[in-house]
């Protein structure tokens, strides 16, 4: 289900928890979660780091296992240490395919 995120962003944003598939700019495949996105940003937990600047392919899978639902070209903005061992890191939607 997605529910609006309220808060003073410029941008509405949708509270989601799907699994996404990440690929890095070295052409790596990471497995992670989107727990939010707008039109212009996304938040992901990912268990590799992101060098700030970096641009990634991120498809979210929203609805059946296996069928892409969502894919966007990000530009890392930040990436901080997530307290399970992972990464949170906020990005900057480029481009929605």
């Amino acid at each position: 289900m997605l529910m609006p995120i309220s808060d003073q962003r410029a941008h509405n944003r949708l509270n989601v928890d799907v699994p996404v598939t990440i690929v890095t700019a070295n052409q790596d495949r990471v497995i992670g979660r989107c727990h939010d996105l707008s039109s212009h940003g996304i938040h992901l937990v990912s268990p590799r780091p992101a060098q700030i600047g970096e641009q990634w392919v991120v498809s979210l899978e929203a609805t059946k296992r296996g069928i892409v639902d969502f894919v966007v070209t990000a530009e890392v903005s930040r990436c901080d240490n997530a307290a399970d061992g992972g990464y949170v890191i906020g990005a900057q939607v480029l481009d929605i395919a």
